[in-house]
């Protein structure tokens, strides 16, 4: 998200025993404390970038290299084939990850 301005928003999160996290707005806190709780499988693929660095060129570009070039379909959304553990969280990434064998 952004101001006005068009500078990102973040907000400054308390998660307990003297932990603060900051996030970027839009981001649920539920969310991050779900993912922080997820137990990662040994078939799960991460890509992992700094914000606003490509992350999104990253994943679509790993997506061909799995998919053998074959794009995403019309009907298919990146956020949903690959979504944002911190943002959505643990539980939607068990049910809902879609990359592979173990990307479901």
């Amino acid at each position: 998200m952004a101001d006005s301005d068009g500078k990102p928003t973040y907000a400054v999160h308390d998660l307990g025993d003297g932990k603060i996290m900051r996030l970027a707005g839009g981001f649920p806190i539920e969310g991050f404390k779900s993912g922080l709780q997820y137990q990662a499988k040994g078939n799960d693929l991460y890509v992992v970038t700094y914000p606003k660095c490509g992350t999104t060129m990253t994943q679509h570009t790993a997506y061909l290299i799995l998919n053998d070039g074959v794009p995403l379909s019309a009907d298919q959304r990146l956020d949903i084939v690959w979504p944002h553990l911190e943002e959505v969280g643990g539980d939607f990434v068990e049910d809902k990850g879609t990359v592979l064998d173990g990307y479901k």
